[in-house]
């Protein structure tokens, strides 16, 4: 059989998979590797030289589109790295601060982290249970993001993920010497983004593009789907009628009733970006088997490379993502009471903040049901509001805003600190029952 049928197998069974783990309990099938690089103590930390590697788009404009992870050649590939290989300049590279981190991960005692796969099984056993009856400690390397060039450049990388190529004008570090010339398939209304390494393939960034709202992109529809799944109490429903947009499925069930599993199938749909996602993490776990894997992104992308750090218990990194516990919880992942999910955001941003919700906000005239309220994991807040006397504005939500006037322009980063203190949907009810 080619290849190219034995990948699209591939990632068709990882999705059946993913659907298998939400809906039988008694399930347990083996999935993606990352060989992760767990420490066996605290180490010091130290700096390391990030280039773009791979570009990816995952499209799902057809039906015979579904699974089809677009990748640019073999040859233009070759191509880029005797380019990059001609190059001494490490300055054009983005310095990353990789430091040790203290995680919580589902205990497998029949063989340590490094060696192991990931099972794709149903986390309800350990979503909320004690550390000391299912988890146990390890140190893994993480982004440090006590250091300011560290956010900063990540952030660089959030931003690359909205452009086609290194040689646009808007991307953030052009002196990588790529050629535009080549075709890397970006074509569709599917997920993308780029790949990041370090020099040894040690470590890869995976960054995903987040929402794109110029009604002259093809991606723009797409996105607002996903967001209106993801971030919405039940369908992005419940709105007085005539509203600025349509519900996106079907289980609402009455007036602020809605059934929890129709929505949890909607998320794992072949064409959702959950899902696609976990393609693009089986692919990069094949292209480097022996690398860590880190997930980073802004808004949506930043929502996605969230829940791709809960699903496999990797480091993940998102900038003024809206959000997503709600979403995490609907998948059934597991929230380990020590993980490396960081969200980076500033107390001027609405959908960042969970306040781009009213039936007049800019949000909802965009057509977005912004109405989550929680982070997983930690929020590292910028102060505007009282430091800058901003206001509320999705203007202070762009990446090309956020990383001059905030990332850059303060002197140190702020303290990350867990979301505890937040309630999601209060006045909806859900059940299993069946939907309208």
């Amino acid at each position: 059989m080619p290849r190219r049928g034995l990948t699209l197998i591939s990632i068709l069974l990882l999705v059946a998979a993913e659907a298998r783990r939400l809906f039988s309990p008694s399930d347990a099938v083996r999935g993606l590797e990352f060989l992760a690089g767990t420490f066996e103590g605290n180490q010091d930390a130290s700096k390391q030289q990030f280039i773009l590697r791979d570009l990816f788009f995952h499209g799902f404009s057809k039906p015979a589109d579904v699974a089809q992870l677009h990748r640019f050649s073999t040859s233009s590939r070759k191509d880029v790295q005797r380019l990059q290989a001609q190059r001494d300049d490490v300055s054009s590279a983005l310095a990353i601060r990789v430091r040790t981190l203290e995680i919580s991960r589902a205990r497998h005692p029949a063989e340590p982290f490094s060696q192991q796969r990931l099972n794709l099984h149903d986390h309800d056993d350990v979503h909320d249970a004690a550390a000391s009856d299912v988890w146990e400690t390890v140190f893994v390397p993480g982004p440090d993001l006590t250091d300011k060039a560290t956010v900063v450049n990540l952030a660089k990388m959030c931003s690359d993920a909205y452009i086609f190529g290194p040689s646009q004008p808007d991307w953030l570090n052009t002196t990588l010497g790529f050629n535009h010339s080549y075709s890397f398939g970006w074509q569709g209304d599917g997920l993308r983004g780029h790949i990041f390494t370090d020099k040894l393939n040690k470590t890869v960034i995976v960054a995903f593009k987040g929402t794109t709202i110029d009604p002259g992109h093809h991606w723009t529809s797409k996105d607002r789907l996903n967001d209106n799944l993801l971030f919405s109490c039940c369908c992005a429903t419940q709105r007085p009628d005539p509203f600025w947009y349509g519900r996106v499925c079907d289980c609402r069930t009455d007036y602020f009733q809605c059934n929890s599993t129709c929505l949890t199938q909607e998320l794992v749909q072949e064409d959702r970006y959950y899902s696609t996602a976990l393609a693009i993490m089986h692919n990069v776990s094949t292209w480097y088997p022996n690398a860590s894997v880190w997930t980073i992104g802004h808004s949506l992308g930043g929502s996605i490379a969230s829940l791709m750090g809960l699903r496999f218990n990797i480091p993940s990194v998102s900038i003024e993502a809206p959000p997503q516990r709600l979403a995490a919880e609907r998948l059934r992942l597991a929230l380990p009471p020590r993980s490396a999910d960081y969200h980076i955001g500033n107390t001027a941003d609405p959908i960042f903040m969970g306040a781009c919700n009213g039936y007049f906000s800019s949000c909802s005239v965009a057509g977005f049901a912004f109405e989550s309220q929680c982070h997983t994991g930690k929020r590292c807040v910028y102060d505007t509001v009282q430091d800058k006397g901003w206001r509320l504005s999705i203007a202070n939500h762009r990446i090309n805003v956020v990383i001059p006037q905030i990332l850059e322009a303060y002197n140190s980063t702020p303290v990350c600190e867990a979301d505890d203190e937040c309630v999601e949907c209060f006045n909806w009810k859900f059940s299993g029952g069946e939907s309208q």
